[in-house]
């Protein structure tokens, strides 16, 4: 784990601060102290920190719980609650904190609390806490429970071990350096976490003891041992030396055993195989004996075999005998429909004839009709003739009269002389008569 940058606003004394860790001078300073006066923000800083990881801080820790202090928004708010740490006269804050997790990734935690309508006399709200990847803005965990436990999975550390190990509280630094020197010791183990070390002492301690008794133990089971003289080591000697030769006759003759064995195995196995054999040999002789019928029924087929070609050539000669007769069948039908269609064709051919030489009589009956026709004909042709210029005079009159009769009205109506009401074609036609 590695703190990157830690930020905050309106945090105990600090309005806004923001450390960047990963920037000069910060960043190529292997060591370097915070220093101020007293009620600077010093604390505060780390305090922030802590806030952002683990929603509490070390400072609080000590503080008993059933104290209660007002606060401005009108509740009594517990001594050890994180939120005592909002800046008076503030309706908001927050701590923030980068830092680098042990899967290598850039991690952004934050914690925040405000004031109900954001008023800096309204009611503390709970505080809201995140924890999420600097690169992309991508959320890990929200809310306290979730954020605390993804935050111990990242850092490795839960907030025991991180003030422990990263962060040494002020207070627990002053009883150390205000300790005697037999108690300091186990104020150090006690704030770094090294009591471990003091148990794995003892442990080995123990250990150690159990094992040089065990060693001592054994230690005297061996010097009950009793150690065999020369003549005695020679003679076990001698008969070690006869049981080698011994166990080598018997491994050769084991391995002769062996092969007499395998010749035995592969002899058994010959007899299984001519057993089978055998077997197979009769279940054939039986299978061919009761496939006599069978071979006298293809010793025949064989026999007819010659007049295959003679049976196909009958069979297509049939079909196509059958297709003959079905072809004669179809053309006399054929035939007997032409031949009373003929029947019919002949009646109406004599009976047209007949019809033509009537109406050949009928023409030559009115021949004469059709000459006096002609006559006539020619007449109207002559009569039309002359008839265009006396119509054409008819019309001509007709205009003339037309405009005398107009000039006849308006010489009236000028004069107001009554005239007869008889119009002047009729009085002309009178006339003309």
């Amino acid at each position: 784990m590695k703190i990157l940058a830690i930020r905050g606003a309106n945090l105990a004394s600090l309005a806004r601060f923001d450390i960047d860790l990963t920037a000069p001078p910060l960043a190529s300073a292997g060591l370097f102290a915070i220093t101020g006066d007293t009620g600077a923000g010093k604390s505060s800083i780390l305090d922030a920190l802590c806030l952002a990881l683990y929603g509490t801080y070390p400072r609080i820790a000590t503080k008993i719980k059933d104290d209660k202090i007002a606060d401005p928004g009108g509740d009594d708010v517990a001594s050890d609650d994180p939120r005592n740490i909002l800046r008076r006269g503030a309706s908001s804050g927050f701590a923030e904190a980068d830092f680098v997790g042990q899967d290598g990734r850039v991690y952004c935690a934050r914690w925040e609390v405000r004031r109900a309508r954001d008023k800096a006399d309204g009611r503390l709200q709970a505080p809201a806490t995140l924890l999420k990847l600097k690169d992309d803005g991508a959320s890990i965990a929200s809310g306290r429970t979730d954020v605390l436990e993804a935050v111990q999975r990242a850092t490795g550390f839960t907030f025991e071990q991180f003030k422990r190990t990263v962060l040494l509280a002020q207070g627990e630094f002053d009883a150390f350096l205000a300790a005697k020197e037999s108690e300091r010791a186990e104020l150090l183990e006690k704030i770094t976490g090294h009591d471990i070390y003091s148990l794995i002492s003892k442990r080995v301690y123990e250990e150690t003891k159990s094992r040089e008794t065990t060693l001592a133990s054994k230690r005297q089971t061996l010097g009950m041992i009793a150690v065999l003289d020369e003549p005695a080591r020679t003679a076990l000697d001698l008969e070690r030396a006869a049981a080698t030769l011994k166990a080598e006759a018997l491994t050769a003759e084991a391995i002769n055993l062996g092969a007499v064995i395998a010749r035995i195995e592969g002899i058994t196995a010959a007899q299984k195989k001519v057993e089978d054999a055998a077997g197979a040999h009769t279940r054939a002789r039986e299978a061919f004996a009761h496939a006599a019928p069978e071979r006298a029924r293809l010793a025949l087929i064989e026999a007819c075999a010659p007049l295959r070609g003679l049976a196909e050539r009958q069979h297509d000669t049939r079909y196509a005998r059958t297709g003959a007769e079905r072809a004669a069948d179809t053309a006399t039908t054929v035939r007997d429909q032409a031949q009373a269609a003929l029947a019919d064709a002949t009646a109406k051919a004599a009976a047209a004839l007949e019809a033509a030489n009537a109406a050949a009589a009928a023409v030559k009956a009115a021949a004469p009709h059709w000459e006096k026709a002609l006559l006539l004909d020619q007449q109207i042709a002559a009569i039309s003739e002359a008839l265009g210029p006396a119509t054409a005079d008819v019309t001509s009159r007709r205009s003339t009269l037309d405009a005398l009769q107009s000039a006849n009205s308006m010489s009236r109506k000028m004069s107001g002389t009554s005239v007869s009401n008889t119009p002047i074609n009729e009085r002309c036609l009178r006339r003309r008569r």
